[in-house]
């Protein structure tokens, strides 16, 4: 007689034997053991690859910065209870709950440098791998594939930062306690000291510790399902004592794992963090990309977000066959639900939704292969198929790594290396502060702020804001915000908080430098390739500093070839950002040269984004606006993501009057949810082109705009249907929450003009020439409006400061003569007017405009003859 298999149920899979469950044979009947282990093997080391070069990268983030600041102060002054790193909210309270991550990493710091670090981040890397496969019964192609899958979904977290932390915490729980069940055996003294200590390390490290007793809970259910023989005997006996050792041993670490989480600093207050933290959450996710859903743009998915819904697709695919068959495993069904719920909200979270569903992949694919197996297709059949698609592959990732095209974005160069990159190093403007410091206190961009706290080493003046919101309340948030979008005006709010000194990045937040620079308070004192420097004008000022002339001298400084003796000149990044800021600034020789650098990097990489991209603005700046559109859509083939190219496209594709496309990529940017307000005032502007003016009220009705872009396109609206007295009204009424709306100065100036009401104009054109000195066209209103006037002396120098701005317009050129001519500087009359006459195209030698200018030269050639 045959001995039957021993049967057991676990939870409600009713059906799993002892054998079947605990099956670890690395081979299949028939099988050689060389064929098999080559397949595994092969796949294997391209995982730890391909994982190798995601993690041998370059460190680019900023955060590591401040947990060393943070790591430096806990060891010299203890533990902070309020914002003690920033100049400004310093009673705003602060719970540190990385306290433990940051000591370690300075220590770590101090010992080994970045180097050290990122091998440190590298073996972490491979252990989370190698542990969330270990968690497999049986290893083989199953538990290959959702370790892969895990890999793809996470490879962009894989950063030094505190949560790789939690991603390890939740391997090793899996892995240490899917063991546990699978033997059916009590966890080890040592399994169970483990995760205690992890535990305790889990806490002072990140926020999310609280994932290790809820790990520990569902296996704990899973552990009561199984004990009590499902939940029909649950049902009938809700009072049930534990019996077996395993149950109690999952209980006492569940309690110890608790009562652990107030061994902190902070006490209650610090166990209670994580929850604290996310009632309270949601303003800043409105601008950091990382704390937005993944899936807020389906048109546009990364790779990992992509990945993320195969493994979704997937997991759902083997629980429904689970359910279907009495399979369910409930400990892999609770922490599918509980690790999947969490990963859905915010973009950094999503790897935990994916470590929840490896075991739900892992065992489903196993289930897949034995049932087909028993149907038409052999499992070495399956096992060699699937190592083979795997392994091309995960040879395809590792080689985009190894490019870098799997790290590709529009603002550096991720790069293979093992130190931190020099991109968010802004060494140049600590050294100015050390020899000039600053008489009251810094302004900075919201990702500079981490650095400065670093290289400054705690001194005062401390920086203003950082990357960290924790530090500061929401309100404080909002207000830099509109400040830096251009909301409010910078003057009121700076003065409020004493600053002296403002650095902002040219290369991620260029909209605030260009209003810097045309305020008289402010003057540009220090430029390089990262950022620029400004600093509050004194009585004794002789004149601003124009950051066209700072950027010069800058340049002026390399020998033999200025526009390439930029540091880091091996980079081609640093020259495309050196070429697209200098070419928003500098005079039209200086700009063309300026475009020529790009132009030269687009050549050496002519599919490069960021080529690409100056390549865009090159022919922008030309007035080969179509050109320009054709390219941006290049790009967006490439990368569907990237919002801001979105939105230069939309822009050159409505100066090349296509307003229809470019409300589509409007849309499509403002359904991101990134650069709103971009989005939203060029597509106002679309709509206005296109003469959709119901669409424009509907928009304006249903957007967060501000009250004075309301009015301001109300108005623009209004003046289109010729009703100018509404119009005047909104203008009016975006004038009030916005004095120094240039914009609007110069709608109203224009309206003004056309209504021949020439000196109501120029106060509004004085005011626009006042907030920017360098609007030729502004100084063209100006001079029309004198020359209406009949005060020829100041229209005549209006139009000559437009000609010194924009060089080589015949129209000026006109305007000018024509303005000597009735002055009675007949000479000067000639001069301009053959000016005019040589810069007239030869299509248009005998249209009415030469045919005026010829009139006014021969005109003041008599008169000076009569003169004479």
């Amino acid at each position: 007689m045959v001995a039957q298999p021993r049967r057991y149920t676990i939870g409600l899979d009713a059906t799993v034997t002892k054998d079947a469950e605990n099956q670890n044979t690395p081979n299949a009947p028939g099988v050689p053991k060389a064929s098999r282990f080559s397949l595994f093997g092969l796949a294997q080391i391209l995982l730890l690859i391909f994982v190798v070069l995601v993690t041998a990268r370059e460190i680019i983030q900023v955060d590591p910065y401040f947990h060393l600041s943070a790591g430096a102060w806990i060891l010299e002054h203890g533990f902070p209870e309020t914002n003690v790193f920033l100049e400004t909210q310093t009673e705003h309270p602060f719970i540190d709950h990385e306290w433990l991550y940051q000591i370690a990493l300075v220590l770590g710091h101090k010992a080994t440098g970045f180097t050290g670090l990122s091998i440190l981040l590298m073996v972490a890397t491979i252990s989370i791998v190698l542990l969330l496969q270990q968690a497999a019964p049986r290893q083989g192609f199953s538990a290959l594939a959702a370790t892969s899958l895990f890999v793809f979904c996470a490879y962009r977290r894989f950063i030094l930062r505190p949560e790789m932390v939690a991603f390890l915490g939740i391997a090793l729980h899996l892995c240490v306690l899917e063991r546990s069940r699978l033997s059916r055996r009590a966890l080890s003294k040592g399994a169970l000291a483990a995760l205690l200590f992890y535990q305790w390390l889990w806490i002072g490290s990140h926020g999310t510790f609280f994932l290790g007793p809820a790990l520990t809970l569902c296996f704990l259910v899973d552990s009561a399902l199984r004990e009590h023989n499902g939940l029909r005997k649950i049902a009938k006996k809700l009072r049930f004592r534990p019996s077996s050792r395993g149950f109690r041993v999952l209980l006492g670490l569940f309690i110890g794992q608790i009562l652990l989480s107030v061994v902190t600093p902070y006490g209650l207050d610090g166990a209670l963090y994580p929850f604290t933290k996310l009632a309270s959450s949601g303003v800043e996710a409105e601008r950091i990309a990382e704390l937005q859903s993944p899936f807020r743009n389906l048109g546009a998915l990364t790779l990992d977000a992509r990945a993320y819904i195969l493994t979704i697709a997937m997991g759902l695919i083997f629980l429904t066959m689970s359910f279907i068959r009495g399979r369910v495993r409930p400990a892999h069904l609770l922490v599918a639900l509980g690790l999947g719920v969490i990963s859905f909200q915010f973009s950094r979270t999503l790897p935990f939704g994916a470590a929840g569903m490896a075991l739900v992949i892992t065992y489903g694919l196993r289930d897949l292969r034995r049932y087909l197996d028993r149907t038409f297709l052999r499992a070495v059949t399956f096992d060699r198929v699937g190592f083979m698609v795997l392994s091309l592959v995960l040879s395809w990732a590792a080689y985009a790594s190894w490019t870098g095209a799997l790290h590709r974005n529009g603002l550096f160069e991720n790069r293979l290396g093992l130190r931190a990159a020099k991109f968010f190093q802004y060494q140049g403007v600590i050294e100015y502060w050390e020899a000039n410091p600053p008489e009251g206190n810094i302004f900075n961009g919201f990702g500079a702020g981490h650095y400065l706290l670093f290289a400054r080493q705690g001194k005062t003046p401390k920086p203003f804001i950082c990357a960290n919101t924790d530090l500061y309340s929401g309100e404080f948030y909002d207000r830099y915000w509109d400040v830096m979008s251009g909301r409010t005006s910078f003057d009121p709010y700076l003065i409020e908080f004493g600053i002296s000194d403002i650095f902002i990045d040219h290369r991620t937040t260029p909209g605030p430098i260009q209003r810097l620079d045309r305020n008289p308070n402010w003057r540009a004192v220090y430029i390089d390739t990262q950022g620029v420097l400004f600093r509050r004008s004194k009585a004794n000022d002789s004149e601003p500093q124009a950051i066209a002339k700072l950027a010069k001298e800058f340049l002026e400084k390399g020998a033999e070839h200025p526009w390439l003796a930029v540091e880091n000149e091996d980079k081609p990044y640093t020259q495309l950002h050196m070429a697209h800021f200098f070419s928003l600034w500098l005079d039209h020789d200086a700009r063309k040269a300026s475009l020529l650098l790009g132009e030269s990097v687009h050549k050496k990489s002519p599919q490069w984004i960021p080529a690409l991209f100056i390549h865009a603005r090159a022919e922008q700046d030309s007035g080969r606006m179509k050109e320009a559109w054709e390219i941006y859509e290049q790009i967006l083939e490439k990368s569907p993501a990237d919002v801001q190219v979105r939105i230069a496209a939309a822009n050159a594709a409505l100066l090349a009057r296509h307003p229809k496309e470019a409300i589509e990529h409007y849309l499509i940017a403002r359904r991101s949810g990134q650069l709103i307000d971009a989005s939203e005032r060029g597509l106002c502007q679309a709509y206005l082109s296109d003469g959709k003016l119901v669409e424009l009220r509907r928009l304006l009705a249903d957007s967060a705009m501000t009250p004075e872009w309301q009015a301001y396109f109300q108005g623009r609206a209004a003046a289109r249907e010729n009703d100018l007295n509404r119009a005047f009204e909104f203008y009016e009424a975006a004038l009030k929450a916005r004095p120094q709306f240039i914009e609007v100065h110069y709608l109203m100036g224009e309206l003004l003009y056309r209504s021949k009401k020439f000196r109501k104009g120029i106060v509004h054109f004085e005011e626009v020439i006042g907030l920017s000195p360098r609007d030729w066209e502004a100084w063209e209103y100006l001079g029309g409006s004198w020359y209406a006037l009949k005060s020829y002396p100041p229209a005549i120098t209006c139009w000559r400061r437009s000609w010194d701005i924009q060089p080589g317009r015949p129209r000026t050129a006109f305007n000018i003569g024509d303005a000597y001519f009735r002055a009675g500087d007949y000479k000067n009359a000639v001069v301009w007017s053959q000016r005019a006459l040589e810069r007239v195209p030869k299509e248009q030698a005998n249209s009415t405009f030469a045919q005026q200018a010829r009139k006014i030269k021969t005109l003041s050639q008599k008169r000076l003859e009569r003169q004479k």
